[in-house]
Formats: structure tokens, sequence, C-alpha cells
């Protein structure tokens, strides 16, 4: 740590460096704006704000819990890679695998580790995770910090990064107590999900700031027209003009009416006395006539937009029909999901099993759970790898959710009898029906006195890989 605390590291004093500190806006002040919310979210702020202001944004929090539902409900596992691809590492194999099996953190367990992570690269792009480590290396326990909390220290001479964490409230205090020295890149790394100079993050707050614009203008406007309890807006016109003591006692009338009318639903009449007789045009349009619905579907749609959200995942059902939801499924786990998967998995490679002996370890999210979460789906799935013989039993089982067998008993293959099985030669290896090569058509004798006499037919273990990967 001698790197840190070196005078080449500009040093930020914490009340200046106090991006995380709690936002309160006070009703002199206006309310909150979605585009403020937003880049308050995205610095790690706490954020006091009345419900009608909080709901201004409700596209962005519902993109923003969809994401992190759906990131934590996919399993994360340690991986090994092998010369036919990679191996799962079980809990007694490896201390990560352990701490991969257990909890992150006393705190809190690794789906709401996931989840926590995923809102904040949802909403603000960024996320920091931290290792408390022994002094052997071990690691005890994994922790997630908010970006407006870090600050970023940089040793240029050593050409390195190091991480300052401010802790703001009581609860920071005791989870990050060991943060209280800058750490280096070794034990906390950022997690950028959008950046184009790999340093500065790009939240959806600055990419959607005219969508969210938009639609707060648009709620704005829909309360500010029907406000007044369903009163239309009319123009009172007088053909042949008023005197100036006509004029201020009608308006005060009118006032006067109006009220009655909004508050008690009392009718306003109109009626000409000494050749006085007014005209009244209707100047208010209903929200049918004004097209608001579609046009706040559309202000929705462009806020889903920038989060790459379809619209089903948060409840809007307009133009899709059962036949395309799976394709619309489907384009989300890759151009969502994935990301976000990718973004997770290289942060902690780096921070738990970045040394040389642990080269062959990465982090895998089951991107084929992610593809196919519904139950249905799954299992139609599994069952068509199994009885294509792409899975050894034990492996079907473990994708549906169901206890292995173990041993043999698990670890065998089921292989179609109306194929024919070839080795990487093309030569037949097995040909339909079971018959072994020599042997022709389904009358080709089989008894020791056969055509396959005196040839030795191959095992069945010696046909395909013992594990397939």
């Amino acid at each position: 740590m001698s790197d840190a605390t070196s005078t080449n590291i500009a040093r930020v004093d914490k009340a200046a460096a106090g991006e995380g500190a709690p936002r309160v806006r006070s009703i002199s002040q206006g309310p909150w704006t979605g585009v403020e919310l937003g880049e308050l979210f995205s610095k790690g702020h706490f954020i006091a704000a009345r419900h009608s202001d909080i709901v201004r944004v409700s596209v962005s929090l519902a993109c923003w819990e969809v994401i992190s539902q759906d990131v934590s409900k996919t399993p994360l596992e340690l991986r090994r890679r092998t010369r036919n691809g990679s191996v799962l590492v079980q809990p007694e194999e490896h201390p990560v695998a352990d701490l991969l099996w257990r909890r992150p953190s006393v705190y809190y367990g690794w789906r709401e580790w996931l989840r926590m992570a995923g809102a904040y690269l949802a909403a603000a792009r960024i996320y920091y995770a931290a290792a408390r480590r022994t002094r052997t290396g071990r690691v005890l326990e994994v922790q997630g910090v908010p970006s407006g909390q870090v600050e970023t220290l940089m040793n240029v001479e050593a050409g390195r990064y190091f991480y300052r964490v401010w802790p703001q409230t009581d609860h920071d205090q005791i989870q990050w107590s060991w943060m209280s020295e800058p750490l280096s890149s070794d034990d906390i790394v950022p997690m950028r999900l959008r950046s184009l100079n790999g340093i500065d993050p790009i939240g959806n707050a600055d990419v959607a700031r005219e969508a969210l614009d938009l639609l707060g203008k648009m709620n704005e406007y829909q309360s500010n027209t029907f406000k007044g309890g369903g009163v239309g807006v009319v123009a009172v016109t007088f053909p042949d003009g008023l005197a100036d003591e006509q004029y201020a006692r009608l308006k005060n009338d009118f006032q006067q009416a109006f009220e009655k009318a909004r508050v008690n639903g009392t009718p306003i009449l109109f009626e000409g006395s000494g050749g006085v007789v007014p005209e009244v045009k209707r100047l208010s349009m209903s929200a049918v006539d004004q097209d608001f619905v579609k046009s706040n579907v559309a202000a929705m749609h462009e806020v889903l937009r920038y989060y790459r959200m379809p619209p089903t995942k948060v409840g809007i059902y307009e133009n899709v029909k059962y036949d395309n939801i799976d394709p619309i499924n489907r384009a989300y786990v890759d151009d969502t999901l994935v990301p976000v998967f990718e973004c997770i998995e290289d942060a902690l490679d780096q921070l738990l099993v970045s040394s040389e002996a642990d080269a062959d370890l990465f982090f895998r999210f089951d991107r084929d759970f992610a593809y196919a979460q519904d139950p249905k789906t799954r299992n139609e799935i599994v069952t068509s790898q199994w009885k294509a013989g792409l899975l050894e039993l034990d492996e079907a089982r473990a994708k549906q959710g169901l206890n292995t067998y173990g041993g043999k008993a698990g670890q065998t293959r089921m292989i179609s009898g109306n194929f024919v099985l070839v080795d990487r030669q093309n030569k037949v290896v097995m040909r339909a029906g079971g018959n072994a090569p020599g042997a022709e058509g389904d009358q080709a004798p089989q008894d020791e006195a056969g055509a396959n006499a005196g040839k030795e037919l191959p095992e069945i273990g010696h046909l395909v890989p013992d594990r397939l990967q």
C-alpha cells in the first residue's frame, strides 16, 4: 500500500468528495424532474422524493427492476477450462467456489448482490466490486460499492489506479470498515457497461435525457389540462362589446361560477339581458382528441429503447402477439442481459481468479437458463438434448434442477437406433438398429457363425467422450 499513499496520488478531501450524500428537496424548490432523479441515482445519491416524482420515471424504474431480477435469477458458476470445454468447479475444489456456494458477505447473499449490481449497471452503467482477503490472499467476502462513493486515485509513476471508498452512513461504516485505506486495482474493480474511453461511464440518464424530459412534460401537461375536474376550457365572446363596468362584473361572476363548478359540480348557466348575448366557444380537447394515450405510449417506448427493454417485460402489450414473444425474449437476453453478464463475469475474473494458479478458472452465467427461464421451454430443450445424446443423464437432471445419481448410473447417454454413428474420419462405427460394422442390411447374420464372427465389437464407452462439455 506504499504506492497508494505516495505524494503522486491526487488526494481529495472527504467533504469535497461527498458525491453520495443524501439529497432532499423542499416543497418550495419544486418537484424532481426525471432527468434529475436519473442523474442523482447514477452518482450513488440517496434520494428523498415525492411519490408523484417517482411515478414520472416509473418506466425507468421498471427497467432497472426487471434487469436486476433477471440477472439475479440466472445461475452464476465458477468453471474450469478443459480440452473439450469446461467443467463446473465444486466447492471443495477451490475456496472461491466455496465462497460462491455460500455468501459473498454476512450482510447479504449472492442473489441480492447480483440484484444490486444489475440495478446499478442498468441505471448508471457502473458499479464497483471489492474483495476483502486474508494475509495469505484467501478471499473472505465480496462487497458492492456505488460509483458515487468511490474516488479514483492515480499513481502516474507506478502506472496504477487506486480507489478510496467514502462511507456516508452508519450502514456503510459497518459494511465497509475494512476499506478505510485506499484499495489497489487488485482488490476493487469497476464494472463499466457503457464507456467510450474505458474510464468514464455513460449512464442512461445522459443518453435518455430528452426522452425523460418529454415524459415529464407530457405528464405535467396532462395534469394541467385535466386537473379542473373535467371542467372544459371555453371562450365567451360578446359580439356587441362590453362596457368596462360590465366586463369587470362579468369577470368576477365567471370566477365565482367556475370555482363552484370545480368544487361542487354546479353547472354554469349563461343568459343574456339588456341586449347583451354571449357566445360560447369550446376550446379544450378531451384525452381522445389530444391522442394522449398514443403519445404517452410513444414516450414510454422511447425510454425503453435506451434500456434495450422489450415492452412486454414492463407490462406494455400493444402490438404484441403470442407468436413473436419468444424471438423478443431471446433478443432481450442477447442485447440486454448478456452484456450485463459479461461485465460482471469480467470483473469477478479479475478480482477473484486472476492469479497464475487460477488461469484455467473463469466465472460464467448459465446463458441456457436465461434463454429458457420458462419451465416448459426449459424442459423441452433439455429433453430434446437428452434424446439426441448431447447430454448425459446426470447433466440433464442437473439442468432440470433435479438431484443427480452420481457415478456410472448418471454417466449414460441416449443414442437413437434410427441413425448411423460415425467417427471423425466418417467411418461407420454403428449402423441403425445396433448392427455392427461389416453387417449388410437388417438380415445380416449376428451370431458367431455370421459375418461378424471373430470381430471384436467396440465398446460404447470408446465411441463417445466420457463427458461431453
